[in-house]
């Protein structure tokens, strides 16, 4: 009999600590770093557009919001003639409409890693493709995305 309430005490418990962190993982608006972040761009990008990273663009940082609707940021370091060329294959590749975005546009929906900084980008250029928001400065090599859920 002990032995029974005992197991029931453990499923029990366990089943409340999965929900816990599930919402934390899910629902908690934390910023949680992305271990692989150029795996996981590189596969958003194919599943999306069918172009990768570059081979010579380094992703630098990679962060995912822990929301309903999820939020992941990335920054991307490459060559300034490469970025150009980058923007405009995957403008080619975009199956919705492409928006040119003013450099006043909003940069994000909530809330933010604090490295995600697109509004200081010299020479900001703002391309708004299905669920990505590239913000680009074709002058110093330097790229943000915000991918997004609806």
């Amino acid at each position: 009999m002990k032995i029974k309430n005992y197991v029931k005490r453990i499923v029990i418990g366990g089943g409340a600590l999965l929900v816990v962190v599930f919402i934390v993982l899910n629902c908690s608006g934390l910023i949680f770093p992305l271990r692989d972040a150029r795996g996981d761009l590189e596969q958003r990008l194919m599943a999306q557009f069918g172009k990768g990273v570059p081979a010579g663009a380094k992703v630098i940082k990679g962060a995912r919001v822990a929301e309903r609707d999820w939020s992941e940021f990335y920054w991307v370091e490459m060559t300034p003639a490469d970025v150009g060329t980058w923007a405009a294959a995957l403008e080619a590749a975009s199956k919705e409409k492409i928006e040119d975005g003013s450099p006043t546009t909003q940069f994000v929906a909530g809330r933010e890693p604090e490295w995600y900084q697109p509004q200081k980008l010299p020479d900001l250029k703002v391309l708004k493709m299905d669920r990505f928001w590239m913000f680009y400065s074709p002058t110093s090599g330097r790229v943000f995305f915000y991918c997004f859920t609806d």
